[in-house]
């Protein structure tokens, strides 16, 4: 449950359901978590550079500091979008800083 409630918080947090902006452009946040039929596949050793493997645990996040990946791909297109006002909560600022962060990260793991 601990997951779930990592999920739903930031949902009631942001109060993205009540958004002016969200809601005038018609898009409706339901905060009900969808319910899927689903099952957990055998988690693959993640391959890593240098003949590295990490045994990535399910229950938390991937630590990879020191590693680089074996056969990076470079980024081709990707985007951040803020669905906030600008300047409401310093989302620019937060959104460059984010950018900036995951540009640096990835380049230390090799991705050009």
């Amino acid at each position: 449950m601990l997951f779930i409630h990592n999920i739903t918080q930031p949902l009631q947090v942001l109060q993205y359901g009540q958004s002016n902006l969200l809601c005038s452009t018609g898009i409706l946040m339901n905060p009900e978590l969808l319910k899927v039929t689903g099952r957990v596949l055998a988690k693959p050793p993640l391959i890593l550079g240098g003949n590295q493997t990490l045994n990535v645990p399910i229950t938390t996040q991937w630590n990879l500091p020191g590693k680089r990946f074996v056969r990076p791909k470079p980024r081709s297109a990707w985007a951040v979008i803020v669905y906030e006002p600008r300047n409401e909560h310093n989302t620019r600022n937060i959104a460059e800083n984010f950018v900036e962060d995951l540009l640096k990260r990835l380049a230390r793991l090799g991705t050009p």
